[in-house]
């Protein structure tokens, strides 16, 4: 009788775990449901994120001309010797070094500018905080195109704002986009206008996120202006910065419409950067295996300098 009430145990506590648990097709469907999910939106990353980077690496190796796509020839790294040591201009020089001059300009300024925004939008004393937010991330969703075209107007030397500011106080006008000193300071700043107030909205988050005990016990250390933003702000921040740092050096690589349409990479390359000089020898010479190398070289420079900046923010964290 014992034998029997235990079987007789065992069989309803297996028929209680098959109805909690829907037996092995239901337990099929509890596990892929949410991988089928996932699907869609997996294919539009394989689509349009694995499908070009691969494109790309493929075509770096051949060479290809844009009137004869159906005609490659396998060059091996022919390209990439051609883009190091090839003709003028080639990645060397001069593009590299005005690339280089862009993005630590370009970086700075937009991260500075948007968490000094960000630090004076946190001001108890300041009303209005959600109108000027949106107000400074306006010129972020505007296309890059559209903003290279006002910029430029701005910059005209005959009927530009600049020059008229600089007429009504007696100075002569000065052709901005056409003098070498000039051109990438003009660039820099359209850049930090259209730029800083996606560093904005990120570093407010940050700043949202501090406790308001940190700054009560900062007041009572001393700490204010620089030493509060040094010592207290951006260690606790940190995370958020590095976001902002890693979005805005990999835009900053691949900047090209707004240069394009202000000053089309002079004068004399002057600010011929790297996503510009890319579309140039790829769509307007031709040259798309050549192109496909140099996005290559923008992807992996990409990459090392993420894996630098993680680097050098758990480094700084551990010693924290």
């Amino acid at each position: 009788m014992n034998a029997i009430a235990r079987r007789r145990g065992q069989r309803e506590r297996n028929q209680l775990s098959i109805g909690q648990h829907g037996g092995p097709v239901a337990w099929f469907q509890r596990v892929s449901i949410p991988y089928l999910l996932l699907l869609p939106a997996l294919l539009l990353v394989l689509l349009f994120q694995l499908y070009p980077t691969l494109s790309a690496g493929w075509y770096s190796l051949h060479n290809v001309l844009l009137a004869k796509l159906s005609q490659p020839r396998f060059v091996g790294l022919q390209n990439f010797r051609e883009l190091l040591s090839g003709p003028f201009p080639n990645l060397i020089n001069p593009i590299a070094l005005v690339t280089i001059n862009w993005v630590i300009g370009a970086v700075i300024l937009q991260v500075g500018t948007g968490l000094g925004l960000a630090i004076l939008l946190q001001q108890p004393w300041l009303k209005g905080r959600d109108f000027f937010r949106g107000l400074f991330l306006f010129p972020w969703v505007i296309a890059g195109i559209i903003v290279g075209y006002s910029w430029r107007f701005i910059f005209d030397p005959n009927a530009g704002l600049a020059n008229a500011l600089l007429r009504e106080i007696g100075l002569p006008p000065v052709s901005w986009l056409n003098t070498s000193l000039l051109a990438m300071p003009c660039l820099l700043i359209a850049s930090t206008w259209r730029a800083a107030g996606y560093s904005l909205v990120l570093e407010m988050g940050g700043l949202q996120s501090v406790p308001e005990e940190i700054y009560d016990a900062a007041a009572l250390d001393g700490a204010s202006g620089l030493s509060l933003v040094r010592y207290i702000i951006i260690p606790v921040i940190r995370p958020f910065l590095l976001v902002d740092l890693i979005v805005a050096t990999v835009a900053a690589l691949n900047a090209f419409d707004f240069v394009l349409t202000m000053t089309r990479g002079g004068p004399v390359y002057r600010t011929e950067v790297v996503g510009l000089f890319n579309y140039h020898q790829a769509f307007i010479y031709g040259k798309i295996g050549y192109g496909a190398a140099i996005s290559v070289v923008i992807f992996i420079v990409s990459i090392l300098l993420t894996l630098g900046y993680l680097f050098v923010f758990r480094r700084d964290e551990e010693a924290f």
